[in-house]
């Protein structure tokens, strides 16, 4: 372990940084941008025997090339249709799309490291926090750094998947 131990370290400090990118991306407003819908595709799940049952979400291929994924009840988007999409400012992560001309019809991103995804980036924060403060203690620092590097990467890959969509 005191071999590891700076490396341990480094991971710490490398998730600190990720953590306080995610803190100020999600502290900052939220840009609005306006887009158009060029393609509304429903999301079929198939049942246990293969059917396949009523669709359950709807994605959306915008004029940005975006494709988001939305409950089925927003369904009543239509091709050409003005949209809203919220998103970070930073990182650029979808946090919700609106009907422009309707507001009423608002839904969150599901797939997105601010929204279900979002414990990534808390326990982000509070482990590296403690890995960085604990000093003289060679043990946790190099459980701290593999549970940092564990968490960072997984962090990484879901803020991947939620830029992507």
């Amino acid at each position: 372990m005191i071999q590891y131990a700076p490396l341990a370290r480094w991971a710490s400090r490398f998730a600190m940084v990720l953590a306080l990118v995610f803190i100020i991306d999600y502290a900052i407003p939220f840009k609005k941008m306006e887009e158009s819908v060029m393609e509304v595709q429903k999301v079929y799940i198939a049942s246990r025997v293969g059917k396949l049952v009523n669709p359950l979400q709807v994605k959306l291929v915008t004029s940005a090339g975006r494709e988001l994924e939305v409950s089925y009840d927003f369904n009543i988007a239509r091709e050409n249709s003005p949209i809203e999409v919220t998103q970070s400012r930073l990182l650029q992560v979808p946090i919700a799309v609106a009907l422009l001309h309707d507001n009423q019809y608002r839904e969150r991103i599901q797939k997105s490291i601010y929204q279900n995804l979002i414990f990534f980036p808390v326990i982000l924060i509070i482990l590296s926090v403690i890995g960085v403060v604990v000093k003289n203690n060679v043990e946790m620092e190099f459980n701290l750094g593999i549970a940092n590097f564990a968490i960072t990467l997984l962090s990484l890959i879901f803020l991947i998947i939620s830029i992507v969509q």
